[in-house]
């Protein structure tokens, strides 16, 4: 039995194992798996199935730039209009160090922070709406 790149796991006959690979050399990858297949940091490889979109409201934001310097850019991706947002940036010990209400109109939309005042260190914004919560960290340079 010959190995292909001395993977003892690859060679005709073996059996196929659910790891993305063709393990038996039959030209097909993971015949006969049911379960989805983790790679590269645990991101889903789709294995010709749709994969599964969570039902509700969906609530997404991109800060940038993240290292920030002089401002933060908060754009709001994914919400529900016409309800409202709580932006909290705070410190590592939790406290708030900037609020911001809103209610948003459009997909996209923008909110300007201004981190001149703000201490080189890492902070946390909390994007809040209804029972939906995002957090990410944010870097702050000089």
């Amino acid at each position: 039995m010959q190995q292909l790149n001395g993977d003892p796991t690859i060679h005709a006959g073996a059996p196929e194992l659910c790891d993305g690979f063709d393990n038996n050399c039959n030209g097909i990858k993971d015949e006969g798996c049911t379960i989805p297949i983790f790679s590269e940091g645990l991101k889903p490889v789709n294995m010709g199935k749709p994969l599964a979109k969570a039902a509700g409201p969906a609530l997404e934001v991109t800060l940038w730039p993240n290292p920030a310097r002089n401002v933060l850019i908060v754009s709001l991706n994914a919400f529900e209009a016409a309800k409202k947002l709580v932006m909290v940036l705070m410190q590592a010990d939790g406290r708030a160090v900037v609020a911001q209400n809103l209610l948003p109109a459009v997909k996209e939309q923008q909110v300007r922070f201004d981190m001149r005042a703000m201490g080189v260190k890492y902070y946390l914004f909390q994007l809040k709406q209804g029972s939906l919560t995002v957090k990410k960290q944010v870097i702050m340079l000089r």
